[in-house]
């Protein structure tokens, strides 16, 4: 991505004095953005760009505030698939991961998908309108990311979380202003929703994969205090 996917909110970070002023508090909390926890020292926004779903769950993927217990949908499928209801077969391929090919139910943005409905979307050049959509972090919150998924049937739901071996982090804090490395922008967290029931988890990690951050740090400056 071209533009800044990382924002934090403080002109003393651009002067690049932001721990002489930092408060006993913020001091005290450590940037992570990976399995264990999603929490930053200072006010950040982070841009999350929509890559792909694959599998026929219909599933929301979100922010879940572990200090607050609020939780606010990223981006939500809003039927299993884009072929959903359409003549011809769609094809289950278990077990590899499908990000970027046209296998295994696809859902993509402005078909299936709809960035959330609370969320700020970001209009990028280049990118579909809803595929980038931005979210405020509070400084020394907890946060995690969750992926709800229901079956075409409604018979089965299930809630998996980025606490969990469920999602994997390709990537870490120091990704989110690393730029691009290979076809991966920022932080990948690529999601297994579980699997159907008969035939358990397939721990394909292609189920809903988004990237975070991503714009190289010094290259795009600070936005000012509003």
């Amino acid at each position: 991505m071209n533009l800044s996917k990382i924002h934090l909110f403080t002109t003393v970070l651009a002067a690049g004095v932001v721990t002489s002023l930092a408060t006993p508090t913020q001091a005290q909390v450590r940037d992570v953005f990976d399995n264990q926890a999603i929490q930053f020292a200072e006010d950040t926004i982070v841009e999350f760009e929509f890559v792909g779903t694959h599998g026929s769950f219909q599933s929301t993927i979100g922010i879940r505030n572990e200090t607050t217990g609020e939780e606010i949908a990223l981006f939500r499928e809003v039927k299993p698939y884009d072929d959903f209801g359409r003549s011809g077969t769609e094809r289950a391929v278990p077990g590899q991961n499908n990000t970027g090919t046209n296998l295994d139910f696809v859902g993509t943005i402005g078909d299936a998908v709809q960035p959330g409905p609370r969320v700020n979307v970001v209009n990028v050049s280049g990118k579909p309108q809803g595929a980038v959509v931005e979210f405020p972090f509070q400084a020394g919150n907890r946060y995690t990311l969750y992926l709800d998924s229901v079956s075409a049937t409604g018979q089965t739901r299930r809630r998996v979380l980025s606490t969990q071996v469920f999602a994997n982090f390709d990537g870490n804090f120091a990704s989110l202003s690393g730029g691009t490395r290979g076809n991966i922008t920022g932080s990948r967290i690529a999601w297994e929703d579980g699997g159907q029931p008969e035939v358990g988890n397939d721990s394909d990690f292609d189920d809903f994969v988004l990237e975070a951050g991503g714009f190289l740090a010094g290259v795009i400056p600070c936005p000012p205090i509003r």
